[in-house]
């Protein structure tokens, strides 16, 4: 239960098991809705009825994929260059397990990892004439992913 108030002897949910001096199961339990911290409290009853005092794990849900955006060199989804090759830079975040990594994808070639999370950026990424869609992921702790895309007109 995600209540520390310990359940009746006649709730349901008890789960009977074979007499054991050391217990473990898999038993499903949908936490409440919402990412966060959320604490799970776990009973024993004995064959008398006596109930165990609390056992508890704290769990961070997270089902969010993290905010990333592309500021650099704007903001705006389309950019033209006569340069090669271009540099971006921007910012991701993830309030429940944090950001643990963002990468980049040229659509004409080429991929990698930017230098930092929260406040990123990638050097150098080769350009073909024409249009080069970048897309940058952030893939948070929990392995959500979220992306922002830029389209780079190189001429």
């Amino acid at each position: 239960s995600t209540s520390a108030t310990a359940p009746s002897i006649t709730a349901s949910g008890w789960i009977a098991v074979s007499s054991a001096a050391s217990f473990s199961a898999s038993v499903p339990y949908t936490l409440s809705g919402g990412d966060g911290s959320k604490t799970v409290y776990v009973w024993y009853r004995d064959a008398a009825g006596n109930i165990s005092d609390a056992a508890s794990d704290s769990i961070i849900l997270d089902m969010t994929g993290p905010s990333v955006a592309i500021t650099s060199p704007t903001r705006y989804p389309n950019y033209n260059t006569t340069r090669s090759t271009i540099n971006l830079g921007g910012s991701s975040s993830d309030t429940s397990s944090g950001v643990m990594r963002v990468t980049w994808e040229n659509d004409r070639g080429g991929s990698g990892t930017a230098s930092g999370t929260t406040s990123w950026s990638i050097s150098g990424i080769s350009l073909m004439t024409g249009k080069n869609v970048i897309t940058v992921t952030a893939r948070d702790r929990a392995n959500n992913t979220n992306t922002a895309t830029i389209n780079i007109y190189y001429q």
